[in-house]
């Protein structure tokens, strides 16, 4: 799993310094349908960068998450960006972020996790540019989405 998180980071940290600038791949409400699948990879400066890299690394250090599981948040992140609409470009990680977030919450449903992610999505509402209704959406989605696959996992298991 090192190995995942370390060629996400570079990845990340290379889009980053290679000037294209953000705001052309950001999503919007007037951005073009391309930008659901790239937004994610663009930071805005090198705080955000380095937020969403922390955020990433702490997230992702679980032994029970592999690889795979990356190509479905991904993909839960990208509906997501559909589902939300913003007047302003979004750009970064956080929205995969906050799925796995969802996907910890429904596995380990601690007090502490709880209190955790009523926190930071309190706080994508109340500071100002962060898109707390993208960050809430792709949480839902992580969250339903691990209960469904456990479900199906399970009745597998039993009934096939």
């Amino acid at each position: 799993m090192v190995q995942t998180k370390i060629t996400i980071i570079a990845v990340l940290t290379i889009i980053f310094f290679s000037g294209i600038p953000c705001e052309m791949y950001g999503i919007s409400s007037t951005s073009p349908w391309w930008t659901h699948f790239t937004y994610l990879f663009f930071h805005g400066n090198i705080m955000h960068l380095l937020c969403n890299t922390y955020a990433l690394w702490f997230c992702l250090d679980r032994k029970r998450f592999s690889p795979v599981i990356i190509i479905p948040v991904y993909l839960i992140t990208v509906a997501a960006s559909f589902i939300t609409s913003s007047p302003v470009p979004i750009i970064g990680i956080s929205g995969a972020i906050f799925s796995i977030i969802g996907i910890n919450l429904s596995t380990i449903p601690t007090k502490a996790n709880i209190l955790y992610t009523i926190i930071i999505l309190t706080a994508g509402f109340l500071v100002p540019h962060i898109s707390g209704l993208t960050h809430l959406v792709c949480f839902i989605m992580g969250f339903i989405s691990s209960v469904i696959y456990r479900n199906i996992k399970r009745f597998k298991n039993d009934y096939c």
